[in-house]
């Protein structure tokens, strides 16, 4: 899991659940915008040009989690971590906390400021944007 990356089997499926669930608490946070229906079903259809996909929706669904993939490269390794356990793991704060030798708040900060970097990133790319 995310102690190793090395250890991942499917590196696809496990980056397309993180982007996922940011992309869904971005959209939680703005009601006003359109909502994104994922399923983990569906996460293999993002890569594939099927028939039933129209060649814009690929694009701009590969954009999308490119987007999120960059932003959780450039996080803070310490960041990056934590959001991996929290978000894609299940990870409580107390957890992450106790395993890496921080407190409750430290492990929720760092969780917290990694969800907002992956959603200025999101922001950034929004059509109308000026």
């Amino acid at each position: 899991g995310v102690q190793n990356p090395g250890n991942v089997r499917n590196p696809r499926a496990f980056l397309f659940r993180i982007v996922s669930n940011l992309i869904a608490d971005h959209y939680r946070r703005e009601p006003a915008l359109p909502r994104l229906d994922i399923h983990d079903e569906q996460h293999e259809a993002l890569f594939e040009d099927g028939e039933h996909r129209q060649p814009e929706i690929i694009l701009l669904d590969r954009e999308r989690f490119s987007e999120v993939a960059t932003a959780i490269r450039a996080l803070p390794q310490r960041q990056r971590r934590f959001l991996l356990l929290n978000r894609l793991e299940g990870m409580p704060y107390t957890e992450i906390a106790r395993r890496n030798g921080v407190s409750h708040m430290t492990a929720k900060r760092e969780v917290d400021a990694a969800i907002r970097a992956c959603q200025r990133a999101l922001s950034d790319q929004e059509p109308g944007d000026e």
